[in-house]
């Protein structure tokens, strides 16, 4: 049983390292990503990583005795050999979809960053305005900086506008 629960706890962190190493751009992805790439297997953080993680997700309930000798068991170590397979699969020099790649998430993930912040920075572009026109957040402003319902009076005032 203690078997079980260390095989699902070890699954684990090799998933978290995955989608660290595939996923984000911090700190501990980086240094995921340099880690598998001093392995020198071109398909380590694409099918070798991940395939492993999953055959001992697939084996971790193989240890509770229960579970082991139902028909979940039997097709659960189906999965798992499945994925050694894969993962024996993986070593060979084959290229996959660039997708399936760190180096891609992480362009993609950069360049749309880069995609938001010019979508959000577009109104500070003063550089597009004409001169005497209105400048800053005003410019959006259809009847100017002051539209008739901010120079109107409160509707609760009890009488004259001064």
């Amino acid at each position: 049983m203690w078997g079980a629960v260390g095989v699902f706890g070890f699954s684990l962190s090799i998933i978290v390292y995955w989608v660290l190493a595939m996923f984000t751009d911090t700190g501990p992805g980086e240094f995921a990503r340099e880690i598998s790439a001093q392995m020198g297997v071109k398909n380590n953080l694409s099918l070798t990583i991940p395939a492993t993680a999953l055959a001992f997700l697939c084996a971790c309930p193989l240890g509770v005795p229960v579970i082991a000798d139902s028909v979940f068991g039997t097709v659960l170590g189906f999965a798992g050999f499945f994925f050694v397979l894969v993962g024996l699969v993986s070593f060979l020099p084959v290229s996959l979809p660039a997708w399936m790649y760190p180096e891609w998430h992480v362009e993609w993930r950069r360049r749309r960053r880069r995609e938001r912040l010019a979508e959000a920075n577009v109104w500070r572009d003063t550089s597009r305005l004409e001169p005497g026109g209105p400048s800053g957040s005003a410019a959006g402003c259809v009847n100017g900086p002051f539209d008739s319902a901010t120079t109107d009076s409160f509707p609760d005032s009890p009488g004259d506008d001064a």
